[in-house]
């Protein structure tokens, strides 16, 4: 091989491993802002069980989503974006 080859090929693992750390800069944000989502949500929760939030229909429902729906649509949100593109 040809010292012009390694080059390249060590030039591209270098372009790979820094879009992969990106990425994975990207995730722990994700995770982040999941775990604040759910325990803001439980708080919320735990909030009502002690009687120091009325009950209101729009409040559960926004607890409820910060537990459930937030993660999930971050989830789904990575998962497309850590495909692979297509050749």
């Amino acid at each position: 091989m040809a010292d012009g080859d390694l080059r390249d090929q060590i030039a591209h693992l270098e372009a790979d491993i820094e879009q992969l750390a990106d990425g994975l800069d990207q995730c722990r944000k994700a995770m982040l802002l999941s775990k604040v989502a759910i325990a803001a949500g439980g708080v919320w929760i735990g909030a009502y069980l002690l009687g120091v939030v009325r009950f209101e229909p729009a409040t559960i429902i926004a607890a409820l989503a910060a537990i459930i729906v937030v993660p999930s649509f971050l989830a789904s949100i990575g998962a497309h974006r850590s495909k692979p593109p297509r050749p």
